[in-house]
């Protein structure tokens, strides 16, 4: 009973694997997608087997081992991640890809297998498996696994290949199924990519398919091409004789007809625009897969350019005849063509029957006869060329094919062959001589032309050639160049062009000439008459698109021959070198004047220039580098980049490096002069190639030693204007915006408006201030962005400022924004509050003073008027009755009441310098002068005094006070002059607000210790007896300098006399 449940149980289990296997295929047969069949097939396995896990393993190559592709019962990290089942090196990947089943009872234990990581993480203990593909071409391996061990029975084992088989086989499909995809995008590809045409027609002769070479042959793209059919009478279809194919004869209906290839037929179809073209097709039929005709495919090729150059060579064969004539054994003529008789009878005798050495005696002795006799004597066809003699005088091209009976004479006239021939031959000879000529370093241009002239007459068989300058506006003929005798023709010879042949020539479109003036009625008589010439030919030079003149040749005689194609090609090719060469100059010289201005100009410039190679070699430079550096430009050359910079500095080293790779580079670098001293200069430099194809460096320096002194100067400039900023004393500087908005702020009296920087900047001007105070500022503000300047003071907190708006301008001198700088004059406006009250009180104190004094010397100068009257009556009276003591105390009186008087008028005048002076005015100080010596005339006539005045400025004053001021000045230097003759000189120097006016003397002088006491008032440096005066003239004029807000100062050493300077106001807006 046992034996037949088991029996059972195994056929039941055959019957669900060969279910399995059915499923399987039918599903392989199903689905194109192979990787879901793998699943599928490990799902089987596994479940028909009862086993654990399941998988497909794609082999990797005999050392990698295999990878797990598909399965079912694995983790999925596990699937297209592991590389592992087998160990790499051994023969396990190859036994297992083999077709025959391995089992593996203990995976564990069996050496074949490295399962540590997908196998012990799963705790399989054993396992079936087997290859998928052949031997041959092994693709993977499809594996069944246990975690208990088990032995496979042999329909497991069956069934697993057959699994693997079905695997095979759907792998196999998809492997010729791509295969054949990329056969067929190869096909499309080779198709679309093709040189040849090829179109598809169908089975009802409709196009269906073209590719882009055949859209383009047939004229029309594949939309256009699916609306027609092969024998469409839109074609015009026509077979290569022209004439018009029915349909029947078109390639398609005979391969239909045929069921064969046609290969090679010539057809002409028309493209839309008319156009025709001309195809070789080949047509090859299309059938389905019952084998019946299934359309026709065309390759064709364009053969149009072939057509026309066929057509071409069969028309020129057909105007060609070759002469024919045909001997016998005995040599005799036996048949002439048409062409044969008209050359050689040229008697009309008849030659047939005759014997050819009868009828031509002169060639029995010529290669004629050797070469006919050789042929038949071998029996073998010869060719060569011959020269028939008078009367002809031709040369002819036989060929000779013998015969048994006799032999066949083919021959043409062969004359204008040899004579192109020698005109060949010549040309060569005179091209490469004019080859040697153009190439000849060592000849100049004016001797190249002269040798070529002088070949081109040669050539020509002329008698003169030349080479003239032309102005067609100017109406001008000048020869430059000339060769060959000629009373008219040679350089420097002059004409006008419009009674030239040379005219002709300018206007011409090419050559112009003519070998015998017979044939030609375009010469003037006129001109003829003049030259005489019967033959001429001649070009006309362009040089830079610009006419230049004509290149000719000419002879009083006419040639018997027109000029051939190749002498007319000679006179276009020296033509052609001489505007070549002549523009070549032109540039050449153009380039020079070029080169020397743009030396010129480097050199000009105050910045170095040079260009430097990949070795630091100088290879060009101006000559600011030899005056930058101090070397010598002799020795200049010799020298390389490093004795300039300092290559070993890595920050020049690496610019260079830069400059290389980039092609642009700007960078500072010292450059070193020949006395070791180092120059800040900027460099700007540019990679570029010369004209030999090298990398140099080209690069311009500039001394920036100023600049840098400059910014130094400016960062120094900068620490002390924010130390100035920040420590402003008694005031505050602040910058706004054009929002009137502050962007800094600092000083020492920020913090004395209850305010720090930071409270400041940010803020605006109406978020700082009261509105009234803001309106008031706002104004200067905006003046300050305007670019305009304010002072002014403003009450602010209980305290007055004194501030200064003005602008703040870029390098370019644009406004970006405004500055105030304010300080506290709180004390100062106390201060002059103080002082004004002082002056006011000092003002009413001098105006008492003054009437005091002038009360004071009026009351004294009447009781000296009568001490002067009674002593000078006494003197009258009583003088005769008084000794010389009586009379000496009378002199004595008188001459002290006369100084008090003086004194008393000096006082006087003293105190009314403010109340008795005139307004200020512009005053002219030559003009003064001019007074002053008018005044003092006599004094300067008695001490025969030497006064230089030099020019002298405009002052602002009070002419008056100055007149007295100078003459003052003047009397002095007259008197204080001791012993020698006085020689004065008086001199200017201005200032922008002042001038400054002196007087210097070449008196006794003054010690320089005095030089402040002799302002004083009655202060004398000598007694009386030396030098009469009260001792107020001095204090007199620094009281008018004074009152001109001036200054007035003495210069001396004591002796070699001195120098009185008074420094006065400048006149209100004037730079006078």
């Amino acid at each position: 009973m046992a034996t037949s449940d088991r029996s059972r149980d195994a056929l039941r289990s055959r019957v669900r694997q060969q279910e399995a296997v059915a499923a399987l295929s039918r599903r392989a047969l199903e689905t194109d997608d192979v990787d879901e069949l793998l699943c599928e097939g490990t799902a089987a396995v596994t479940e028909t087997l009862q086993a654990d896990c399941c998988g497909v393993f794609e082999s990797l190559g005999k050392e990698d081992g295999l990878r797990l592709k598909a399965g079912h019962g694995w983790e999925p990290d596990f699937v297209e991640t592991s590389p592992i089942l087998t160990n790499g090196g051994s023969d396990a990947t190859p036994e297992l890809l083999s077709s025959m089943p391995v089992t593996i009872p203990e995976l564990e234990a069996d050496p074949r297998f490295d399962g540590a990581g997908l196998f012990d993480a799963h705790e399989l203990e054993s396992g079936l498996c087997v290859g998928i593909g052949t031997s041959d071409d092994p693709w993977g391996v499809l594996g069944a696994y246990t975690g208990t061990r088990r032995e496979f029975t042999d329909h497991e084992v069956t069934f697993v290949r057959t699994v693997a088989n079905v695997l095979a086989s759907a792998i196999d499909t998809e492997r010729t199924k791509r295969s054949l995809r990329d056969a067929e995008t190869l096909t499309d590809r080779i198709v679309e990519t093709s040189p040849v045409g090829i179109t598809v027609i169908d089975a009802d002769g409709r196009n269906v398919f073209a590719n882009s070479r055949g859209e383009e042959l047939l004229g029309r793209p594949l939309e256009t091409l699916r609306s027609y059919d092969h024998d469409d009478d839109r074609w015009n279809l026509v077979d290569e004789r022209g004439d018009p194919l029915s349909s029947d004869e078109m390639p398609f209906s005979r391969v239909e007809e045929m069921g064969e290839p046609v290969y090679g037929e010539t057809l002409g179809l028309d493209h839309p625009d008319g156009t025709r073209v001309w195809l070789s097709a080949h047509c090859a039929p299309l059938t389905d897969d019952d084998g019946e005709f299934d359309g026709a495919v065309y390759a064709l090729e364009d053969i149009t350019e072939r057509t026309r150059l066929e057509n071409e060579l069969e028309t020129t064969l057909d105007r060609v005849t070759d002469a024919f004539y045909s001997l016998d054994d005995d040599w005799r003529f036996t048949y002439l063509n048409d062409t044969a008789e008209e050359l050689i009878d040229f008697h009309d005798r008849g030659l047939v029957g005759e014997p050819i050495w009868e009828a031509f005696e002169w060639a029995a002795d010529s290669r004629l006869r050797t070469e006919y006799e050789r042929a038949m004597a071998t029996q073998e066809p010869t060719s060569f060329e011959f020269y028939y003699p008078e009367p002809l005088e031709r040369w002819f091209e036989v060929n000779a094919y013998p015969s048994e009976t006799g032999l066949s004479v083919y021959f043409q006239d062969i004359s204008d062959r040899k004579v192109i021939e020698r005109e060949r031959a010549q040309n060569t000879e005179t091209l490469n001589r004019l080859y040697a000529i153009a190439s000849d370093q060592h000849r100049s241009f004016d001797e190249k032309v002269d040798r070529m002239l002088e070949i081109g007459r040669k050539r020509l068989g002329l008698e003169v050639g030349y080479l003239a300058k032309t102005d067609l506006e100017a109406d001008q003929f000048e020869v430059t160049h000339a060769s060959g005798e000629s009373e008219n023709i040679y350089p420097g010879s002059t004409a006008p062009l419009s009674e030239t042949y040379c005219q002709r020539t300018v206007d011409a479109d090419g050559l112009f000439g003519f070998a015998d003036i017979s044939t030609t009625d375009s010469i003037d008589e006129h001109v003829y008459d003049r030259w005489n010439l019967d033959c001429y030919l001649g070009g006309e030079v362009i040089v830079d698109g610009e006419r230049y003149g004509t290149l000719c040749f000419e002879d009083t005689a006419a040639r018997s021959s027109p000029f051939m194609p190749a002498e007319e090609t000679f006179v276009e090719l020296i033509t052609q070198w001489v505007s070549y060469e002549l523009g070549r100059e032109r540039r050449e010289r153009h380039l020079q004047r070029y080169i020397r201005y743009i030396d010129a100009v480097l050199d000009t410039i105050d910045d170095v220039f040079c260009i430097i190679d990949e070795d630091g070699g100088l290879r060009r430079w101006n000559e600011t580098l030899p005056e930058a550096t101090g070397y010598p430009p002799a020795e200049i050359g010799s020298l390389d980049v490093s004795t300039f910079l300092a290559l070993e500095d890595a920050a020049v080293e690496n610019a260079i490096d830069r400059g290389l790779d980039t092609g642009q580079i700007r960078t500072e670098a010292p450059l070193r002069t020949r006395d070791g001293e180092t120059l800040d200069y900027e460099f700007a430099v540019s990679a570029l190639e010369n004209p030999d194809g090298e990398t140099v460096l080209a690069g311009i320096g500039r001394d920036i030693s100023e600049r840098k002194a400059r910014e130094r100067a400016l960062e120094e400039s900068e620490r002390r204007y924010r130390t100035l900023v920040e420590q402003f004393p008694n005031g505050a500087v602040t910058l706004f915006d054009e929002e009137l908005r502050y962007t800094l702020a600092g000083g020492q009296s920020v913090h004395a408006v209850d305010a720090t920087v930071d409270d400041i900047v940010g803020s605006t001007l109406w978020e700082r201030y009261p509105e009234t105070l803001a309106a008031e500022l706002e104004p200067h503000f905006r003046a300050a962005l305007d670019g305009c300047r304010h002072s002014f003071d403003f009450e602010y907190q209980d305290s007055h400022w004194h501030a200064h708006t003005l602008p703040v301008s870029d390098d370019e001198g644009k406004v970006f924004a405004g500055m105030m700088m304010v300080q506290d004059i709180t004390e100062r406006v106390r201060s002059k509050r103080k002082l004004e009250q002082l002056v006011d009180e000092l003002e009413e104190s001098n105006e008492r003073l003054e009437q005091f004094a002038y009360a004071a010397s009026h009351d004294m100068q009447e009781p000296l008027r009568m001490v002067s009257s009674y002593l000078t009556l006494v003197e009258r009276r009583y003088g005769d009755v008084l000794d010389d003591e009586g009379q000496e105390f009378i002199d004595f009186a008188v001459d002290g009441a006369d100084r008090m008087q003086e004194m008393i008028n000096g006082l006087l005048a003293y105190s009314r310098i403010d109340t008795n002076g005139n307004p200020f005015e512009p005053v002219d100080c030559e003009e003064v002068l001019d007074d002053v010596l008018a005044d003092l005339e006599m004094k300067i006539a008695e001490t025969d005094a030497e006064i230089t005045i030099e020019p002298l400025p405009t002052v602002y004053g009070d002419p008056g006070q100055l007149r007295q001021l100078f003459q003052n000045l003047l009397d002095n230097a007259l008197t204080y002059s001791g012993e020698e003759t006085p020689r004065i000189t008086v001199f200017a120097e201005t200032s922008q607000s002042s001038r400054t006016i002196s007087v210097r003397d070449s008196g006794i002088g003054i010690e320089p210790t005095d030089t402040d006491r002799i302002f004083e008032v009655f202060n004398r440096l000598h007694s009386v007896d030396e030098y009469a005066g009260a001792g107020i003239g001095l204090a007199l004029c620094q009281r008018i300098v004074e009152r001109h807000d001036g200054r007035i100062w003495a210069d001396s050493t004591g002796v070699d006399g001195s120098t009185f300077s008074v420094q006065l106001p400048a006149p209100p807006h004037t730079d006078d």
